[in-house]
C-alpha cells in the first residue's frame, strides 16, 4: 500500500487517460446511491452486485460492507491500486462503480462523512465477516485519511491540488 495519502492521477495521465475511464461501461453508478462507507473521492461504490470480488481485485482500496456491496475505503494513489480499481470495476456486472466522485462532493458533504466516521468505526465487526483488510481501513481512517480529507476537500474547492503554502479546510 502507498504512503501517499494525495492521490493525484495527474501523475499517471498519459498512462490512463481520464478519458479512458469515461469510456469504459465500467462506472455507471449513481452517486445519490453511493455507500455510505466509500471515503470520499472520485471513486465509489453504488449498489454494487455482492459477488464479493472487488476486494480480491483491489485489496488496497476495495472492501464490502456487511450486505457483501462493494465500497472505496482508500482512493488509488498509484497506477497499480488504479488499475485494481478498474478491475474490481470490470467484475461488477451491475456496473455500480462511479469515477464522478469529483462533481459531487462538496465541503459539506466531506465534513458530514468525516463526522459520520465514529459510525462507521461502531460497525467494524460487521465488516470482518467479508474483509480481510479491517486493520488497515481502521488504521487508515485513524491516521492518514484526515489529511488525505483535507487536501481532497481542498481541491473539491478550489479546482486545483493544494500546495506547499495552501490552507486547507478545517473538517
Amino acid at each position: 500500500m502507498s504512503e501517499k495519502t494525495w492521490y493525484d492521477l495527474s501523475d499517471i495521465a498519459d498512462l490512463v487517460p481520464k478519458r479512458m475511464i469515461k469510456e469504459t461501461n465500467y462506472f455507471n453508478g449513481n452517486f445519490s446511491e453511493c455507500n455510505r462507507f466509500n471515503i470520499p473521492g472520485l471513486f465509489y461504490g453504488a449498489m454494487t452486485d455482492t459477488c464479493l470480488t472487488g476486494p480480491q481485485e483491489a485489496p488496497f482500496n476495495v472492501m464490502v460492507d456487511d450486505v457483501g456491496q462493494e465500497f472505496i475505503f482508500r482512493q488509488p494513489t498509484d497506477l497499480f491500486e488504479l488499475d485494481c480499481i478498474l478491475q474490481a470495476a470490470n467484475f461488477d456486472p451491475f456496473e455500480g462503480y462511479g469515477a464522478d466522485g469529483d462533481v459531487h462532493w462538496t465541503l459539506r458533504l466531506i465534513r458530514e462523512w468525516w463526522e459520520s466516521c465514529d459510525d462507521l468505526l461502531d460497525e467494524v465487526e460487521s465488516l470482518r465477516q467479508h474483509n480481510e483488510n479491517v486493520k488497515e481501513w481502521k488504521q487508515y481512517l485513524l491516521g492518514p485519511a484526515i489529511e488525505y480529507l483535507r487536501q481532497y476537500a481542498f481541491f473539491v474547492e478550489e479546482g486545483k491540488r493544494p500546495l506547499a503554502f495552501d490552507v486547507l479546510p478545517i473538517l
